[in-house]
């Protein structure tokens, strides 16, 4: 399953201000939904518009942690941090709970991901599926 959810529709259909909590509340709403199943949620939309903080709420309220939560963002990160960060999954033998409930890979800026990133996050996401 897949879920789709673009943050700037969501921000446009409610009057957000600061005054009002009523984004706040919509926002709390659609994240146990989330959070219930294992399907993939892909969260869109333009530059502040919260996606990693809604990722990161999904994770806390689906894993009860903050751990193993792993942000990748295609400005900033080198594909020697993410064989880094892909080794450490490996060394713990979670390979097959990665794609479940205890670990949370967010990409953000994928439009900015160099072509050996691409592979190595594919490649990445193709073993976890082998081994789960």
């Amino acid at each position: 399953m897949f879920y789709r959810c673009n943050l700037n529709d969501f921000i446009a259909q409610n009057v957000f201000d600061e005054s009002q909590s009523d984004f706040t509340n919509e926002v709390n709403k659609i994240i146990p939904v989330l959070a219930e199943n294992n399907a993939s949620v892909l969260l869109y939309g333009e530059k502040g518009s919260g996606k990693s903080y809604i990722a990161s709420c999904i994770h806390r309220q689906k894993c009860k942690t903050v751990d193993n939560f792993f942000e990748i963002n295609g400005k900033t990160c080198s594909a020697e941090k993410v064989r880094e960060i892909f080794g450490k999954i490996r060394t713990a033998g979670k390979l097959n709970n990665f794609l479940g409930e205890r670990f949370t890979l967010f990409l953000g800026c994928a439009d900015r991901f160099s072509l050996e990133l691409q592979a190595l996050i594919l490649n990445f996401i193709d073993e976890c599926k082998k081994a789960g």
